[in-house]
């Protein structure tokens, strides 16, 4: 199963940065460009990405169509982001001012409020489609059922949805340039400024998760369910970086974006997880089988009287931002058939190998889980 939601409304793709000032991200979209055409052409793409089989194999390495979904992706969180803040004052202003002053009405900048107001309008994406999770769940679902991948089948929605699809985001994306065109340079106000605070929690430079999941770590772990032993994904994806280096393409990007997203359920749950046991791990002495101590590869064995105090050093090491970050650039690099740095990636390998270890360990943790 994909353990990441992506039918969810949460900016995960935002920095903090962002998500305090959304316009950001049109500036970083469409400074280079003099008509949005290109991001509608993106869209396109990842929509005929999605329907024509091998099509991906078009294009320089998989890599190129991933950020191509990312950045839809960012465009239209930024979009929900601004049309909490507007259009609500520019309709409160202009009514004020028609009012009291109907005889001096600058016909021409009538004009010009009632465009970017029905520009802010159409971001509300609630008013004619099923919301922001559901653009997203679809964006998602074109980009992995594209790839094809082996290891699981992501939708059997996609033919049903890529008319409002491409409706919905090009009617977006427009709005989006023309509100960067008439709209840069502006002032967010301090009731702006609140009300996107309290989308701070999620930014994707926070120590948070940056993703909603299906389940929890906890869930898994209780359940002891085989299926999430990861050190055959690991192996797996180290060798697949390593046979890249004699320019042998020899996976199927579906499977390793489907392999990423599980380490990232891996690595997020089990630091969210780890947060409600600090206080229960110290000092508490593991009873492990000697059998299973034989079996313990990478977490060193004169830690195994607590393994759980050896995760919480290697943890310590990094903030979650950081591990996160070298996972997706690791991600990055195979997507891009690029150079495998094997000695950058060693600290995330050996944390991911560490905390596979842990879970078949969990059985015999001192502590209840709840």
């Amino acid at each position: 199963m994909n353990r990441i939601n992506t039918f969810s409304d949460r900016t995960s793709y935002l920095s903090r940065e962002e998500i305090l000032n959304p316009f950001l991200v049109l500036e970083k979209v469409f400074k280079k460009y003099s008509t949005c055409e290109p991001i509608v052409d993106d869209l396109w793409e990842l929509i005929t990405h999605g329907h024509r089989k091998g099509y991906w194999t078009t294009y320089s390495s998989p890599k190129v169509l991933y950020l191509k979904y990312i950045q839809l992706v960012r465009i239209f969180e930024a979009s929900l982001l601004i049309s909490k803040i507007r259009p609500n004052y520019l309709d409160f202003e202009a009514n004020e001012r028609d009012y009291k002053n109907p005889d001096t009405i600058d016909k021409s900048k009538k004009s010009s409020t009632n465009i970017i107001q029905d520009a802010y309008k159409n971001l509300n994406i609630d008013n004619y489609y099923r919301g922001l999770a559901s653009l997203k769940f679809d964006l998602s679902n074109l980009l992995y059922d594209g790839f094809q991948p082996t290891c699981h089948r992501y939708t059997v929605y996609i033919k049903e949805t890529t008319y409002d699809l491409y409706t919905v985001g090009n009617k977006i994306i427009s709005s989006l340039f023309l509100v960067y065109q008439l709209e840069r340079g502006l002032q967010l106000t301090p009731n702006d400024t609140k009300r996107l605070q309290a989308y701070e929690c999620n930014a994707s430079d926070s120590n948070t998760n940056q993703f909603a999941y299906s389940e929890s770590f906890t869930e898994i772990v209780s359940e002891e369910k085989k299926e999430f032993e990861y050190k055959p994904t690991i192996n797996y994806l180290n060798k697949v970086a390593q046979l890249l280096l004699h320019e042998k393409e020899v996976y199927n990007p579906g499977n390793i974006l489907h392999y990423f997203d599980e380490l990232m359920f891996f690595l997020e749950g089990f630091c969210l997880h780890y947060e409600k046991l600090k206080t229960k791990q110290k000092n508490k002495k593991w009873d492990i089988p000697r059998e299973l101590l034989d079996e313990v590869k990478y977490i060193p064995k004169d830690r195994l009287i607590n393994p759980l105090s050896y995760l919480h050093e290697l943890l310590e090491a990094k903030s979650l931002v950081e591990w996160r970050n070298e996972l997706e650039e690791w991600k990055l690099e195979i997507l891009g058939n690029e150079y495998f740095r094997d000695d950058y990636y060693r600290q995330i390998t050996h944390l991911l190998f560490c905390l596979s270890e842990l879970v078949g360990l969990m059985k015999h943790r001192p502590y209840k889980l709840f």
